[in-house]
């Protein structure tokens, strides 16, 4: 066991980091992430629509935008099965 003011403790705690850091800047956590990236062929993991809300925002309103937006930011799919995808939908499928 490595005690924790050894210097080969604070080694593996530096190393730790840098790995970390290493392996945070070169895999995507989202579409914004791989543009970023430079990386153009990116397609995010497979999400459950259950795992998501889906909306009744309208397509184009400023809300359904800031919602495709949070979607991204938290690498979630950008469309959901069940959003509302035109006027006459009201209520969620």
């Amino acid at each position: 066991m490595v005690r924790e003011s050894s210097g080969a403790h604070r080694f593996l705690v530096r190393w730790v980091q840098i790995v970390l850091e290493e392996w945070r800047t070169t895999v995507p956590n989202s579409v914004l992430d791989a543009i970023r990236m430079g990386l153009w062929d990116f397609e995010p993991d497979d999400v459950d629509d259950e795992q998501f809300d889906s909306t009744t925002a309208m397509p184009g309103t400023g809300e359904k935008l800031q919602i495709l937006a949070r979607r991204i930011q938290e690498g979630l799919p950008l469309w959901h099965v069940h959003d509302r995808t035109d006027y006459d939908e009201e209520t969620l499928r």
